[in-house]
């Protein structure tokens, strides 16, 4: 595998990383809806996240 390859997972990565938190740390979540869709939100992050480190 190329340095350019490894540098790409790398910031696909990081990227996704930090809109998953940036999405847990803003979401407002006063509302049914909100804790609804923070909750959906959290684990759909978690799934993308998975998929892409599974991949190797």
């Amino acid at each position: 595998m190329d340095l350019q390859t490894v540098n790409d997972k790398l910031w696909w990565y990081s990227y996704i990383y930090c809109r998953a938190l940036d999405f847990e740390l803003n979401f407002p979540r006063n509302t049914r809806k909100g804790r609804a869709i923070y909750f959906l939100g959290c684990r759909a992050y978690e799934v993308v996240i998975h998929c892409l480190t599974a991949k190797g």
